[in-house]
């Protein structure tokens, strides 16, 4: 089980949780939703993120399909305000 804390930040006069951050890289990866299996993942995946409270908790198998869609993402320059977020989904990755 690997657990992520939920961060929220401040982005130009808007608040922005990572759970965005992670359904949007989900709903951008085209290759986690190619089939009927991978979709069906993809969805159960985005209702734990969404029904998460302060931490979300992944299986492996989840947390590997959360992660790959993270790498795939073109991230903007708002993003970088999220870089504890992203060194702990690193962090956790290499655990």
């Amino acid at each position: 089980m690997k657990k992520l804390q939920i961060i929220t930040k401040q982005v130009a006069n808007e608040t922005v949780s990572s759970k965005q951050l992670m359904i949007a890289a989900l709903s951008a990866n085209q290759e986690a939703l190619k089939g009927l299996k991978e979709l069906r993942q993809a969805i159960k995946l985005y209702d734990k993120i969404e029904a998460s409270g302060d931490v979300l908790e992944l299986e492996d198998a989840e947390f590997d399909l959360l992660y790959s869609s993270l790498d795939k993402m073109q991230w903007g320059g708002g993003a970088l305000v999220f870089g504890d977020f992203f060194d702990e989904i690193v962090r956790i990755k290499n655990e």
